[in-house]
């Protein structure tokens, strides 16, 4: 088996591999981004977020981020994930996104996903977002809904099953160094499992 999302297979091919590939992935505010890039800093790896994927297939059309998202034809999610295999493929990286583990598949050796309470989540956006508790939390509840409601349209399953996932980490309880220092610690203990790879401490 190869990519869990079966539309993509098509996109599946034989390349070379630079390494291991880990996907780190959760719902709105639960720490994934700044996770991701720590670990990727930490082992030496390329962080790759949906967000780079975006701005790559932007940059390629000429056209800002925000234009390029408004003039989207109807089978972007398709290429976006078609570009994001791409990466779990030739490995070598840290992939964070909602659905980095559903995409990746089989071609990523390690998938986490990072949860934290509700208020915990909400605590966070507040936080980077200047809001009160009360709204933030609103807003998380809000972003989960329009996610689980969006991935099951558009993909056909439950975007918050965990049947993808190797590690489920609640981080309410760490700071982001430590999630970090949980994260790495994992990923290391395996690497004489994972692909060869000249960066991976």
């Amino acid at each position: 088996m190869g990519t869990f999302i079966p539309a993509l297979k098509r996109y599946e091919t034989e390349i070379e591999r630079l390494g291991p590939t880990i996907t780190i992935s959760g719902p709105a505010a639960s720490g994934k981004s700044s996770a991701a890039k720590g670990v990727a800093k930490r082992l030496g790896m390329k962080h790759v977020s949906m967000g780079v994927v975006f701005r790559e297939m932007a940059n390629e059309q000429g056209l800002p981020l925000d234009e390029f998202l408004a003039k989207s034809t109807a089978d972007f999610h398709e290429r976006a994930d078609a570009r994001q295999l791409e990466y779990a493929m030739r490995g070598g990286v840290v992939i964070e996104g909602r659905l980095g583990a559903w995409v990746a598949g089989d071609h990523a050796q390690m998938r986490f996903w990072l949860t934290a309470p509700l208020r915990e989540r909400g605590r966070r956006a507040a936080d980077r977002e200047g809001l009160s508790l009360d709204d933030a939390v609103r807003s998380v509840r809000k972003r989960d809904a329009i996610d689980v409601g969006n991935y099951k349209r558009i993909y056909g399953f439950d975007f918050t099953s965990l049947e993808p996932y190797n590690y489920v980490i609640s981080n309410h309880l760490y700071d982001l160094h430590g999630t970090v220092d949980i994260l790495a610690y994992l990923v290391s203990k395996a690497k004489n499992r994972l692909p060869a790879s000249d960066t991976l401490k």
